[in-house]
């Protein structure tokens, strides 16, 4: 929206889309995908065609996948792995992008320009399981893009767009939701820039759990701790914290949640504004808020206190041929009595180190000369967590 000035929006809703993934499109979606072990097809049948209990009866699915069943979203995503290809053939990936000049850098961009002055419809997908929107840059397309995806689903995918739900926004005027934000764009310094908040509803039903747990921790539940009742409320807080702090306004969004929440901590708990030391980490983020208090010696997390952090400043491991290749092979190294964690934390060291040995800062060439060093070794009691562990060549090991 911002960086693409894309803003006509697609909310598509998918008619309860878990009850009615289609079991034989499913099955040749992954075979297409290279899935040839037919005893791993099988077993994957049998998972889909698994009864559930109904009122006292089994009942055996034609459709769907199995709710609440750990390998759901997988499979959601090999139904609608299809439906992103598709998107991207019509514009990001189509041909026509191709017959003219790409520079030394790999922009499409003369491509792209030249493809406005024909009549195909500018469209980009943004995925999350069976949520997903289209942005577009007018309106015709837009509407026109709505219809032909709507018809593809159908035809494609046996899948039913819910037409009262799915809708095209103008997010000039409107805010259009997604995945529990609201987001919008707003004239700043004679341009559009993306404002973004917490959805209305996730505030309310956020609110409400909050208010839920400080109720447990003026009243335990039986067999619960008050400290494990402090510890969840602050792992709510926590986790609420992480995942809105991409939104520009949620320092107001939390205020606002704070304001309703502190308003029950104060008449239900027997607050203080002192108690046992903070850690490193609780510090560093709770440390100089005002609004930090405690029950019990324990602290109780601030919701009111955070602030926006730029989904745009991640950084990201550039993925090539060659650190494709040796990820390949560090998976399939053969782990000689090593852990599953120690396995595990060598990949994540890689692309975290992006793919340089951290003494000389030059690349990794191949992966045997990769060694994964214990930093404490663990001999002295060093564990393979991935703190402990660290990539350097095999002259530094």
């Amino acid at each position: 929206m911002s960086l693409g000035h894309l803003h006509f929006v697609i909310e598509f809703d998918i008619k309860k889309f878990f009850d009615n993934v289609n079991h034989s499109k499913l099955i040749r979606q992954m075979w297409t995908l290279g899935i040839r072990d037919t005893q791993l097809l099988y077993n994957i049948k049998q998972i889909l065609k698994a009864p559930i209990k109904e009122k006292h009866r089994l009942i055996y699915p034609v459709k769907g996948t199995p709710q609440g069943g750990i390998i759901s979203p997988l499979l959601a995503n090999i139904t609608l792995n299809e439906l992103d290809h598709w998107v991207e053939s019509n514009w990001e990936e189509n041909p026509v992008v191709y017959k003219y000049s790409i520079n030394s850098r790999g922009s499409k961009s003369s491509g792209y320009t030249a493809m406005r002055k024909t009549k195909l419809k500018e469209m980009y997908i943004v995925r999350y399981a069976d949520d997903f929107r289209i942005f577009c840059r007018t309106k015709t397309a837009a509407e026109k893009t709505r219809i032909a995806i709507t018809q593809w689903l159908q035809e494609r995918l046996k899948l039913e767009v819910s037409p009262d739900k799915t809708r095209v926004v103008n997010v000039k005027k409107k805010y259009s939701e997604f995945l529990g934000f609201k987001i919008k764009v707003r004239p700043k310094a004679k341009k559009l820039v993306t404002e973004s908040h917490i959805a209305d509803n996730k505030i309310k039903s956020v609110t409400q759990k909050l208010k839920k747990q400080i109720k447990h921790i003026q009243r335990p539940r039986p067999k619960v701790k008050l400290a494990e009742e402090i510890w969840q409320y602050n792992l709510m807080v926590r986790g609420i914290q992480n995942y809105y702090q991409i939104a520009t306004h949620i320092s107001i969004d939390c205020q606002k949640i704070g304001r309703a929440v502190n308003t029950i901590i104060k008449n239900r708990l027997n607050v203080s504004r002192t108690g046992r030391k903070l850690t490193k980490a609780e510090k560093a983020r709770y440390g100089k808020s005002k609004q930090l208090r405690y029950i019990a010696n324990e602290p109780l997390y601030p919701i009111g206190y955070v602030q926006h952090q730029s989904p745009m400043n991640k950084t990201v491991t550039a993925y090539t041929p060659k650190t494709g290749e040796i990820n390949i092979k560090l998976l399939h190294q053969p782990l000689y009595g090593r852990s599953i964690e120690y396995a595990d934390n060598r990949i994540s060291l890689y692309n975290a180190q992006k793919g340089k040995c951290a003494v000389t800062s030059k690349d990794f060439e191949i992966a045997e000369e990769i060694h994964c060093h214990h930093i404490k070794p663990k001999n002295k009691g060093g564990t393979d967590e991935y703190e402990n562990l660290i990539l350097v060549t095999e002259a530094f090991k």
